[in-house]
């Protein structure tokens, strides 16, 4: 798990420093690493704190605290990228945003690197083969119909999110063609302003959240 975190890292690196460039085939192939860097990052992280929680035999209620503190936090801290994407964006160009998420990627792939202990999920490494874990993964899928209709409500709400996201940046820009000047939200530019609207967002979802 710890490897596969590392490699989150290093993908979502290359990633962003492929959209970096106006290529067409680029962007298609950051989107189709990103479908496997947005599985690790539902997967992976949440599985080696469980793991690591247990071994080192802390409380289980502590464990709830944790998770539920960490969700904050990830709130809290979407709104800031926001913000700082925008400032970003204002002082560097359209690749600003970019470059600071290769930053920032490069930062936690070295806390992962240096930080963490290994863990498979298993008192004894390697005890079981990928295979393996895919196809008792399968099995639990097809013979558990809470697992399954979760992992179906699931896709269903990502499937939707992801093409909210798809569609509401060029919706907001075709929107600012005939905006006041003056309307909030708009850059120096007259264009949206994509990091402080995405903050909002992730505000209005901190909001919803806490009600």
């Amino acid at each position: 798990r710890k490897k596969a975190a590392m490699l989150y890292c290093s993908l979502e690196m290359f990633i962003n420093w492929l959209e970096q460039f106006p290529y067409f085939y680029g962007l298609i192939v950051s989107r189709m690493i990103g479908g496997i860097t947005t599985n690790l990052l539902f997967s992976v992280f949440e599985s080696w704190l469980v793991t690591e929680h247990r071994r080192r035999g802390f409380a289980e209620e502590k464990l709830e605290t944790i998770l539920r503190d960490s969700v904050i936090l990830s709130n809290l801290a979407a709104i800031a990228s926001g913000f700082l994407a925008e400032f970003l964006a204002v002082r560097f160009g359209p690749v600003g945003p970019f470059e600071g998420a290769v930053a920032c990627t490069a930062i936690a792939l070295v806390l992962v690197a240096t930080m963490w202990r290994e863990n498979y999920g298993s008192d004894v490494p390697g005890a079981q083969s990928v295979r393996g874990y895919m196809s008792s993964a399968f099995e639990t899928i097809v013979t558990d119909t809470n697992i399954s209709r979760i992992g179906l409500i699931q896709g269903l709400t990502e499937g939707s999110l992801q093409t909210f996201v798809f569609l509401w940046s060029p919706a907001l820009a075709r929107f600012a063609v005939n905006a006041p000047s003056n309307v909030v939200g708009l850059d120096g530019n007259g264009e949206p302003a994509y990091g402080l609207i995405f903050g909002a967002f992730m505000a209005c979802g901190v909001a919803g959240g806490l009600s």
